[in-house]
């Protein structure tokens, strides 16, 4: 079996002989190089296929042929679209069969899909060609199942949404890694589930899916989009192969290789313009994924190679077509005639000498004037329209003028890459030299004219339509083996060089001799601040992370010789107070010396992600990087890793960071920990944690502290004065670049995440529909968004029971039991409010103006108001926020001029995002900072931002408790609707009484035997039945009497004769 391949920038070696799970095997058998086709490979798979089947059997096992299967992959390019597309099985051996044992032990052929011909394996549907219509009929059905199973079952309704959280969504869940379905498809997926159970939750299943799928911080019900979770899992799988480097990741790495191969920038995958460069890139699962996160603005950046530049002024190819502004079409053929030329940048096809484009390179033939260390897939070449618009496209791009000799309007400078990548190089004094092999060919030149330097060579040598290995270097066919080999080492003057190869006449033409930069001078004493500064030097705004200050007390050399005598010790300690955080490290020998190097630090990062944990993480790092840099300098190579002791007090800090576990995507810090093990990992030093019991000096007396605790208390007393001095500075925002360890890194936003929080990504879904949906009701303008406190609504939300979370959800939305929806589901014959009469909508219910509603809303108001005090909120902000509850029920009422003016600026946010947005709990995020304000100056430690969460919690019961008001009068004979049928029933009551129990049944005269009031107290259903039951039995009572008083009428009443 035989499955290796390399990477396509770096060319590591990725092999893979099978995957397996139980007795779930897949078998890999591939192609030895992207020249051969599918044909060739059919006698390995054959022999891969009996080897299984052979070790199966040899095991006590068989291979099972209706439970196998198979796909051939290959590729046709298909011209007219300038991409490759999967060889269908008629196209692709349509009769070779591969046959296995089967249990009978005769041959039998197995099954053979179509490329995008989805099979059941464990549980998910895979294809070479993800077909997404067999994953959604399959993840339907999971749905559909589920969902009649819990029809039929008696919930509680608080149990509803706990339930599909826990048990149908973890079933979807489980093939999402894979695959790439967009968010409607999985509304529609879902869509089963919450038809049967919104009812059984006590919601109206046509309830607007983009407030059910959204999260509680938004007033949605809380259950997860399926969407973001799907995305969730991708970015999931992406961060945590590749910062753990697993097998996994390095197949993913070897893909994101491939593809910057293919696309031919200067950004990864995913931080590519979609729109413009995903014309370039074949359909993968990352490309998918790429679309996916650009929609919701995310990005995870790798640390992958980059296709280096290789001379000063040098560009990109792709880069340079696309600031012509080129359109997608001719983008795309463009990149194919790069891809078949096997370049990259403008570099690769102009002479040695930087000012013209090679004629080779002109024409599309390829010449291999240098190496190439890529590994290049399979390409087809060009049509003749195609390469007009390769040579149009060049000289908009990079030629003073379209003449026969080329030249570039900016010529390129020194070349920068080694000299070693070239196949042909110069010497003034002994000629031109070529790369055979290992070897090198010696031409020495015919007549010498500078640029016209031109050599013979025998044209019987030349090769024509030999089928050329991959990575041969030959131009045109020519061999050039007759040249004598060059035995003698190289001269010392040797330059770079292109040639230009005439086969009819049998010459080489020298076309251009390249010059290299001047080296710099490096100093001979080594330098830690040299390193340090060199290494801030690379530091931009998106990549790269130092320490902020480095002081050497002493001699460098003896703490470099007591790092190689393993004796070098590195301590660090944190500082966090108030959203920002610090760290100090210092290095010294444990015994015989003194004198350290301290290095001081801001914790980078959001402020959000700042905290003690974090400065204690960067300490560490910090303290890893100054000893590379050590080595570096005064160790460029080691025989073996000197061995250096590292300490702090943090001990989850060393836990995780030192520990062998697989560190995950969610957990806290994630940036920094998988940093610092990747820093652990290149690291040339072999480190041993060390826990040191911190801040020991508070309880005991400095002098009979051990030397580890003595050195934790300075590097705290350090990491505490460095904070004080940002402080004072006002230095407070601390950089939030991808450290250099990091090999792949969250961005939201352009903005660099410490770890993935599903939760962020699942309001990132959401959000689309629910601006389009505020908008569209003009609930929440775009202002009111930006101003809510978003952050403590969650909090509020999250805090509040079940049921009134989904009434919030409910009488946000306005689809809740009022009277206008009563009529509209057919539950009433009328709209009006229980209280007072009025229409009755989800607005009118804080707003009525019933006495007893009005009387409500002024006792919870006041209890508000004693809540306030008790938590000790500034009596100016107090008096606002209940100045405001007033414009509820009056919104002509507050005015702003009202308020000091400290708190104008609040109260105008807060009118903005609206009186019934703060009956919702959606305060404006100003007012945290006000009372914040006003605690400090009370010498408080509250903390601002719960009070707001508070705050914002006791508004929402205030709406909660108008409800139940409501309620209570709809079920009671206060109801407006209710007042009639009492009028009624008492007045028949009476009329029951006035007539008497006479010519009754004995049991209904035992009911009119109890006083009058007796019964008029009762509830009115209760005097509805009883009144019902009097009349029916006096009806009763009448028909039975009926015929009897016929008999005496007619006695009494005798007709007369005719």
């Amino acid at each position: 079996m035989n499955c290796g391949c390399l990477t396509a920038i770096d060319s590591q070696l990725i092999t893979a002989q099978c995957f397996c799970f139980v007795d779930d095997t897949d078998v890999i058998e591939a192609g030895k190089s992207v020249e051969q086709s599918g044909e060739d490979i059919c006698p390995s798979v054959q022999q891969a296929a009996s080897t299984w089947a052979g070790g199966i059997s040899a095991t006590g096992g068989a291979i099972n042929p209706e439970k196998s299967f198979w796909w051939l992959i290959d590729f046709v390019w298909d011209s007219r679209e300038g991409k490759w597309r999967f060889r269908r099985t008629h196209q692709l051996l349509p009769d070779h069969p591969l046959q296995i044992p089967a249990l009978t032990g005769e041959l039998e052929a197995l099954r053979r899909l179509e490329p995008d011909e989805a099979e059941k394996t464990l549980g998910v549907m895979l294809a070479p060609l993800e077909d997404q219509h067999a994953h959604v009929v399959h993840l339907k059905s999971i749905a559909k199942k589920w969902a009649e199973q819990v029809r039929s079952g008696h919930l509680h309704k608080y149990d509803v949404i706990p339930l599909i959280k826990t048990t149908v969504m973890k079933s979807l869940e489980y093939p999402m890694v894979l695959t790439t379905l967009d968010a409607a498809t999985w509304v529609s997926i879902m869509s089963p589930v919450l038809q049967v159970c919104l009812p059984k939750a006590g919601i109206c299943r046509s309830f607007p899916r983009d407030m059910v799928l959204a999260p509680l911080k938004f007033h949605g019900l809380g259950i997860p989009h399926p969407f973001g979770t799907q995305v969730s899992k991708h970015i999931e799988v992406l961060l945590c192969h590749l910062s753990n480097r697993t097998k996994t990741g390095a197949y993913m790495e070897a893909a994101v290789q491939e593809h910057q191969l293919e696309t031919g920038t200067s950004f990864g995958l995913f931080q590519q313009d979609y729109s413009n460069t995903a014309i370039l890139a074949s359909d993968t699962w990352l490309k998918r994924v790429w679309k996916e996160l650009e929609d919701l603005d995310i990005y995870v950046a790798l640390d992958s190679p980059v296709l280096p530049l290789r001379c000063k002024g040098d560009a990109l190819l792709i880069e340079v077509f696309m600031e012509l502004e080129v359109d997608q079409d001719a983008l795309k053929w463009l990149n194919w005639c790069r891809m078949f030329l096997q370049v990259c940048t403008v570099s690769d096809i102009v002479t040695a000498d930087g000012r013209s484009i090679r004629e080779s390179m002109w024409h599309g033939e390829r010449d291999y004037a240098h190496r190439s260390s890529y590994q290049w897939p399979r390409t087809v070449r060009p049509n003749r329209n195609h390469w007009k618009v390769w040579q149009e496209h060049l000289t908009r791009a990079l030629l003073v003028s379209d003449g026969p000799q080329r030249l570039l309007r900016h010529p390129l400078g020194p070349w920068i890459d080694p000299l070693d990548n070239w196949n042909w190089l110069w010497s003034s004094t002994h000629g031109l030299f070529h790369r055979q092999g290992h070897g090198w060919q010696h031409y020495r030149h015919r007549r010498s004219s500078t640029r016209s330097i031109q050599w013979d060579y025998p044209r019987s040598t030349q090769l024509s339509g030999c089928k050329r290995p991959h990575n041969e270097h030959t131009d045109n066919g020519v061999s050039f083996l007759p040249a004598p080999f060059w035995t003698q080492p190289l001269p010392a003057d040797l330059c770079r060089a292109t040639v230009h190869i005439t086969p009819s006449l049998g010459t080489l033409a020298l076309t251009g001799i390249g010059t290299a930069p001047l080296q710099p001078h490096h100093d001979s004493q080594p330098s830690l601040l040299a390193a340090w500064m060199a290494a801030s030097a690379r530091v931009t705004e998106y990549v790269g992370w130092t320490p902020e200050e480095i002081e050497i007390d002493g001699d460098e050399s003896l703490l470099a010789a007591a790092l190689l005598e393993d004796r070098l010790c590195v301590i660090s300690d944190g500082s966090y107070k108030l959203g920002l955080g610090t760290a100090a490290v210092q290095l010294l020998p444990r015994k015989g010396g003194t004198e350290p190097i301290i290095v001081r630090c801001q914790t980078p990062g959001l402020t959000d992600d700042q905290s003690a944990y974090r400065s204690e993480l960067i300490g560490l790092l910090a303290g890893i990087m100054v000893v590379d840099w050590l080595l570096d300098q005064w160790a460029p190579t080691l025989r073996s890793p000197p061995r250096v002791r590292i300490g702090c007090d943090g001990f989850s800090a060393l836990l995780n960071t030192f520990g062998d576990n697989r560190v995950t995507p969610q957990q806290a810090q994630f940036d920094l920990v998988s940093s610092i093990r990747e820093a652990l990992a290149r690291s040339r030093a072999s480190w041993e944690p060390s826990h040191v019991y911190g801040h020991l000096d508070t309880a005991t007396s400095f002098s009979c502290l051990s030397w580890w605790s003595k050195r934790n208390v300075e590097v705290d007393a350090w990491a505490v004065a460095y904070r004080h001095q940002l402080e004072a500075s006002h230095r407070l925002l601390a950089p939030n670049a991808r450290f250099f360890t990091k090999l792949a890194a969250l961005y939201i936003g352009d903005v660099k995440q410490s770890r993935l929080n599903p939760e962020q990504v699942q309001e990132l879904v959401a959000l689309p529909a629910l601006r389009k949906r505020w908008h569209e009701r003009q609930t929440i303008t775009p202002e009111a968004e930006l101003e809510t406190d978003w952050t403590s609504l969650a909090r509020a939300m999250s805090s509040l029971p079940a049921g009134v979370q989904r009434w919030t959800t409910k009488h946000v939305v306005g689809m809740c039991g009022v009277g206008k929806f009563k009529v509209r589901w057919g539950a009433a014959d009328s709209a009006a409010c229980p209280c007072c009469g009025e229409f009755e909508d989800h607005l009118h219910v804080p707003r009525c103006t019933a006495p007893s509603a009005s009387a409500e809303w002024e006792r919870w108001t006041a209890l508000l108001d004693q809540w306030l005090d008790t938590q000790v909120t500034d009596p100016a902000i107090k008096h606002a926020i209940l100045y405001l509850l007033q414009g509820v029920r009056d919104p002509s009422l507050p005015r702003s001029r009202l308020v000091p003016v400290r708190l104008r600026r609040a109260f105008l946010s807060q009118q903005r995002i609206g009186y019934q947005g703060l009956l919702e709990g959606r305060l404006s995020v100003q007012w945290a900072a006000l009372q914040e304000q006003y605690l400090q100056s009370r010498g408080s430690q509250r903390s601002p931002t719960l009070w707001v969460s508070r705050l914002s919690h006791q508004l929402i019961l205030l709406g909660f408790h108008m409800w139940e008001h409501r309620n209570s009068v709809q079920h009671s004979e206060d109801n407006v609707q209710l007042r009639e049928r009492s009028r009624l029933a008492n007045d028949g009551i009476d009329s029951q009484f006035d007539m008497g129990p006479t010519n009754l049944p004995k049991v209904v005269q035992r009911m009119l035997a109890v006083k009058r009031r007796t019964v008029l107290n009762k509830p009115l259903v209760d005097r509805e039945e009883w009144l019902k039951l009097v009349r029916m039995e006096r009806t009763a009572y009448r028909r039975a009497l009926a015929p009897q008083r016929r008999i005496l009428h007619r006695f009494f009443h005798p007709a007369q004769a005719p």
